[in-house]
């Protein structure tokens, strides 16, 4: 045996190790678990906010010092903030990007979002 051949063997056994092994893939593996747990938990959260948001609404519905027109915006904005705050917290960022870059006397940054 050559001293090449020893040494090509010995590559063999630790790409070997490499594949059945690598950390690359047992974090792969670990990032797909929580990514699947957070949509698991996300679709959960979803439902259990509007199960909050129907019984906000009833009582929202039961108060009588309220006006109707009153109660129809509360009861939209509160069904309704799942798909929109997303945006809102977007131009949130922006603008608070924005001001504190004109403070820092970076004007010409752009955000990278």
């Amino acid at each position: 045996m050559t001293l090449t051949d020893d040494f090509h063997t010995q590559n063999l056994f630790i790409q070997n190790l490499k594949d059945t092994y690598s950390t690359n893939d047992t974090k792969t593996i670990y990032l797909n678990e929580q990514n699947a747990s957070l949509i698991n938990m996300n679709g959960w959260l979803f439902w259990v906010f509007y199960a909050v948001a129907i019984i906000f609404s009833i009582f929202c519905f039961l108060e009588k010092d309220w006006s109707m027109t009153k109660k129809i915006i509360i009861v939209l904005v509160v069904l309704l903030y799942p798909f929109y705050i997303y945006y809102v917290e977007k131009y949130l960022l922006i603008a608070g990007t924005y001001v504190k870059d004109m403070f820092m006397g970076n004007t010409y940054a752009s955000p990278d979002f």
